[in-house]
């Protein structure tokens, strides 16, 4: 019968599956087993809880060994810590200087006006703070006599441009390797401080960039870098203190950020102050942050916690306008993003098709930048282009970070600063100052009324050198004096440059590849109960010839027969 078959071959297999067993455990080379069925009853009750207990383990922790690989965790190493500066960009400097509006610019616009402080209260409460609370007629009415008055202002949503230190009145000497630029006219940088002046000097000063598209320009410039204060930038600034108008800080200087050429800096954030009268040596120590190829490849961008310029395209500040994606880059977006929902206007640093930011919505603006990048207001997370969603940023899964130290000296040395180009070109400055009715006015209410009287004919040679015998018919030690003291006042010098020949290079890798599971699982196995792949073949060819045994045996083959 049926349940005769099922019992015939039910003692079969516990007879073979015994003998198998014992078999195995005399010949396997996993460690402990020969002792179940060789020792005594003692031995074989501790060896037989040994290996169960040690099994266990084994099978747990290769359990969370191969979940640990699941994750796909990340790990930072050092890969070299002399790494060569030939993949390594130049900075760009932002330079923005600490008053917003210059005086003359007011005084042009408003006039002789007994009303002056008043207007110009509303008017920096209106474009530049945000609490304004007065008659927006009245305003208007002020706005508009300024238009007509400064020929550069004919829009509101370029108040800030219009009323800014000019870049060329800033930057009076640019040096860069071998090359010098005067009065140079740099872009004009719109910030989350304001109007500023920015300077690409790997991008401008090496080689021609006039035909190339903005992600060419800005994104794939060509990379590499040379130490060295000789190798680095070196610009002398004005901060023009006389034309200080703007009086939301107390402070006169300058406000510099040092950021990724393909990026958008945060002066609030990232910014140091740069005073008058100071000569400001900048060394740069950079580290490099890359993923290996084999995360890139096998983790996707919320395993390795980065994205890569591929993967990310925000909205506003993308390839396609000339930035590289970055953290920095996505959160302005998303502060972008918020104050065009929310404050329905366009603010400073990226124009779009709204109105300008003013009064209110200036104030929402501030709002929403002073909680610029925080999780808590969904500021860190911006519309991606590429997935159609929006996602939460995240740090770029190669980028460069560069720290700063700074050292000051005093500038300039009155014993040696006339024989410098610098006197020139400082008294190059002041003339052309003192050519501007408007301007002119503003300089010698600081100075004194005959200040000018010294600078209405140049002082100096086309080449930057004294002329001596122009100087013989004056008073040149007053002279001297004079631009020795402007220089004080509003002079500063900044050089910025690598430090070392070499870098620090971080790779971002996955913890735990395949061939890193495989060792880790053989080692827990091979410390745990000895197993190798060959014990493997060994549970193989004990558990085939048990069956084999199992179906050639003779009551097997027996009960066959019968049916």
């Amino acid at each position: 019968t049926f349940h005769t078959m099922r019992r015939t071959f039910k003692q079969t297999f516990s007879k073979t599956g015994k003998e198998r067993f014992c078999k195995y455990c005399e010949e396997t080379s996993l460690h402990g087993w020969r002792y179940i069925v060789t020792e005594s009853r003692f031995g074989c009750v501790l060896f037989s809880l040994t290996v169960t207990i040690f099994t266990t383990a084994a099978v747990i922790l290769s359990v969370f060994s191969f979940q640990e690989y699941q994750k796909g965790a990340t790990i930072t190493s050092i890969s070299s810590t002399t790494a060569s500066l030939s993949t390594i960009s130049f900075p760009s400097v932002t330079v923005c200087n600490v008053n917003k509006v210059r005086y003359s610019f007011l005084k042009q616009g408003i006039g002789e006006n007994a009303d002056f402080d008043k207007i110009r209260t509303m008017l920096f409460d209106y474009f530049l703070v945000g609490n304004f609370n007065s008659s927006v007629q009245e305003l208007e009415g002020y706005i508009q006599r300024m238009k007509e008055n400064v020929g550069s202002y004919d829009d509101d949503s370029i108040f800030d441009e219009s009323a800014m230190h000019r870049c060329n009145d800033t930057m009076l000497r640019i040096q860069w390797k071998k090359q010098e630029h005067h009065f140079y006219q740099s872009e004009i940088s719109n910030t989350d401080y304001g109007s500023c002046c920015r300077v690409y000097p790997q991008i401008e000063f090496d080689g021609d960039k006039s035909n190339m598209t903005l992600a060419q320009k800005y994104v794939d410039h060509k990379r590499g870098v040379k130490n060295g204060i000789n190798n680095g930038i070196r610009l002398l600034l004005d901060i023009e203190g006389y034309e200080y108008a703007y009086y939301e800080r107390s402070s006169k200087g300058m406000m510099v950020a040092l950021t990724d050429p393909a990026g958008r800096a945060v002066v609030e954030q990232q910014g140091f102050y740069i005073t008058t009268g100071s000569d400001n040596l900048i060394s740069l120590i950079t580290t490099m942050y890359n993923i290996s190829s084999s995360a890139l490849h096998y983790l996707d961008a919320h395993q390795r916690n980065c994205y890569t310029n591929e993967e990310y395209q925000p909205v506003y500040l993308n390839r396609t306008r000339g930035f590289r994606y970055d953290m920095l880059v996505c959160l302005y977006s998303s502060a972008i993003q918020r104050i065009v929902s929310q404050c329905k206007c366009s603010p400073t640093f990226l124009k779009v098709d709204l109105p300008p930011c003013t009064g209110s919505g200036l104030k929402c603006t501030k709002r929403v930048l002073a909680n610029f990048g925080q999780s808590s207001f969904g500021l860190d997370i911006s519309y991606n282009y590429v997935t159609g969603r929006e996602d939460k940023c995240r740090q770029a899964c190669n980028y460069q970070a560069d720290e700063h130290f700074i050292s000051t000296s005093q500038y300039p040395s009155s014993e040696v600063f006339d024989a410098r180009e610098e006197f020139c070109i400082v008294a190059k400055k002041i003339g052309s100052v003192c050519q501007k009715a408007e301007r002119r006015s503003v300089l010698q209410k600081k100075y004194g009324s005959t200040f000018c009287n010294f600078f209405y004919r140049p002082v100096c040679h086309e080449n930057y050198t004294l002329d001596t015998g122009l100087l013989n018919d004056r008073d040149s030690a007053q002279l001297k004096k004079m631009i020795s003291t402007y220089a004080r006042d509003n002079i500063a010098v900044v050089k910025v440059f690598f430090k070392d020949p070499y870098h620090t290079l971080i790779i971002k890798d996955r913890k735990m590849s395949e061939m890193q599971l495989l060792g880790d699982l053989g080692g827990m196995l091979g410390l745990l109960l000895g197993f190798s792949l060959i014990s493997l073949v060994e549970i193989v060819y004990h558990c085939s010839t048990c069956v084999a045994k199992l179906f050639s045996s003779e009551r097997i083959k027996t009960l066959k027969d019968y049916y």
